[in-house]
């Protein structure tokens, strides 16, 4: 929640000292990435925005999408305007809408994207070569 909530200042900051996207519009749509409970991410947006709204002066909805792949349609198809997506999710909305990185997220003082691979404790794994014929989950096909 606290990196979600240090993500929101940075956009939040970023669109009060830009504010020419924002005041042209009548309403700025922000899409979230299904990371977590939705109902506790919708409230979260709902504040997020709420907030947005008064500091721009412009009214704003946060929306969450079903998959990431519905993130990067919505921004390919101009439904929305900004979204909250993972390292995979800005390659592919990069790629099939033109998106570029607004703002991102500081963690430990880095700014560098990371991949994390989890094994059930006591598998015998553990270093890359030991996943060798094992079975992965990935998240949501993008």
């Amino acid at each position: 929640m606290r990196r979600l909530q240090v993500l929101f200042a940075a956009l939040a900051v970023t669109l009060v000292l830009f504010p020419g996207r924002a005041a042209s519009s009548t309403q700025l749509t922000i899409a979230l990435t299904p990371s977590r409970d939705p109902t506790a991410l919708q409230q979260a947006g709902e504040a997020f925005a709420r907030t947005l709204s008064r500091l721009s002066g412009t009214p704003v909805k946060a929306i969450v999408a079903s998959d990431y792949a519905g993130v990067v349609e919505a921004l390919r198809s101009r439904r929305v305007d900004l979204a909250f997506v993972h390292p995979v999710g800005y390659v592919l909305a990069n790629r099939e809408a033109g998106c570029l990185i607004l703002v991102r997220d500081i963690w430990q003082g880095k700014t560098a994207y990371t991949a994390r691979i989890y094994v059930l404790k006591g598998k015998g794994i553990t270093r890359i070569e030991d996943l060798k014929g094992r079975t992965i989950a990935f998240v949501d096909p993008a």
